[in-house]
Parts: C-alpha cells; structure tokens; sequence
C-alpha cells in the first residue's frame, strides 16, 4: 500500500508541474500580445519613370521635436522584404514641438508577385506577413502585428495618364466664376477617368469616384478633380498660367499633379 501511495504522489507532482509549465507558456503568450504598439507603417509609391514602393514610417508616441527621425533598415532581396525598426533618433538640431518621429525607406522596383514580408523591432519583436503586388495595387498581408500598425493594407496603384488636383480659396467673392471655368477649360483636353474606390497614396477615392488629398490645402473652400489626359503637359500648363496671370491670381490656389510625378 505505501509503495502504492508514492506512486500516487509522484503521478500527482508530474500532472502538477506539466500545469504549472503550461500556465507559464499561456503568460509568455500574453506578454507577447500585450506589446504596445511603438510604430506604424504606410505605403506610398513613388511616381517616376521607374515607380519604386516607399514605405512611411512614423512613431506612435510623440517625440518633444518636429524633427525626431527613426532609426531603421529595409532589405529587398529577391522574394523578400524586411523592415528593421530600431528605435528613435533625437534630432541634434531639434525644431521645438510634439509630433510623431517620421522617416522614410526604400523598398525599390518590386516586380509583380508575393513577397515574404517582416517587420522586426529592436532585434527583439519578429512580425511576418506576405507583401502582393499586382500591376494596379499593392497589399500587405500580417500574420502579426506585434508592436506595429498597418495604416493601409492595400494601395492602388495611380493609373498611367492620370491627372488630379485641387483649387482652393478663402473668399467666394473674391474668386468668382474661376473655378468653374477651371475645370471647363481642363474637361476640354481630358476625359472622364473612374477609379477604383480607396486608397491610392496621394489621395483617397470615395464611392461616387471623388478624391480627397491625403494632404489637402488649408484654405476653407476646396475643390478637387481626376481625369484621364493624353495630351502633352504645356496644355495643362497654359490653363494654369491663364489664371494665375489674372486680377484675381492672389486669392485662389491652383494645382494639377501628374501620373509621372510632376507638379503643375
């Protein structure tokens, strides 16, 4: 009977220690997926003759300078890109203000196809997903997050041949018929273009197919328009100097913006 009890006691002591091990594992977990998150991260295509993916990164917390940077890395191999985030950089000459430490990485030319896709914070925090890119989008696909947000999982790709832009003004009275004749002058060497609803770097499309600046003007009354537009750049240029050459050049802003990169 005694050596009955003790085997009892030891079958009771291993069950009792495989749940202490399990608990623990169950805590490591939790701490893992308690990890604040420090960074957030965007893409942004650039618009060249060669157009490469950009990937904006930003802290979440304030830093006590507008110009705090962050220290970081983007490896682009064949089938993989990886981002390495290693914390702030303290601006030397600090610009006095709160606002989000901010850089910028190079992702390159990514030919069409899936990519693995990782995220790593301070050589500690390992995140994986897949990046896809297709001819007119690129979309980003987490199995984790830990530590980092994703602002737009996916972002079209801006059409060939496309133009959009903004006129902006304070003052109705001051302004009078131009936007109107404006956006006139343009419908007459454009076409209509219709765009996919979302998110395309530069600009948001809604579901009535108008955009929105991601980085709109301040003036209080804002007028935005896309179009598609074969013709050559100084016929878009002439519409602009036309009235911004007039009486009334002060008082309203003008801006087209080009598939290719340019600003008019």
């Amino acid at each position: 009977m005694k050596i009955q009890n003790h085997i009892v006691f030891i079958i009771l002591g291993v069950t009792m220690i495989c749940c202490l091990g399990c608990e623990a594992g169950d805590d490591q977990k939790d701490v893992i997926t308690q990890i604040d998150d420090e960074f957030s991260i965007n893409m942004l295509e650039t618009l060249d003759s060669v157009r490469q993916l950009t990937l904006e990164l930003k802290s979440i917390d304030l830093e006590p300078c507008l110009n705090s940077t962050i220290d970081r890395a983007i490896v682009t191999q064949p089938d993989k890109v990886t981002i390495l985030l290693n914390g702030i950089i303290p601006a030397s000459d600090c610009n006095p203000g709160m606002a989000p430490a901010f850089s910028t990485g190079n992702a390159g030319l990514l030919a069409p196809g899936t990519y693995d896709f990782e995220v790593t914070i301070r050589n500690t925090v390992e995140n994986t997903g897949k990046l896809i890119v297709k001819s007119d989008q690129y979309e980003i696909n987490m199995l984790t997050t830990y530590g980092i947000i994703i602002e737009n999982e996916l972002m079209h790709r801006i059409p060939e041949n496309t133009i959009w832009g903004y006129y902006a003004y304070n003052d109705q009275n001051l302004v009078g018929n131009i936007p109107s004749t404006f956006i006139n002058q343009l419908e007459h060497v454009t076409s209509s273009i219709n765009l996919k609803e979302g998110y395309y770097g530069y600009f948001n499309v809604n579901d009535d197919n108008e955009i929105e600046l991601i980085n709109p003007p301040q003036q209080l009354h804002i007028g935005y328009f896309s179009y598609r537009f074969n013709g050559t750049e100084n016929d878009l240029t002439a519409i602009l100097e036309s009235h911004r050459a007039g009486p009334s050049a002060g008082n309203i802003e003008l801006a087209i913006f080009t598939s290719n990169g340019k600003i008019l």
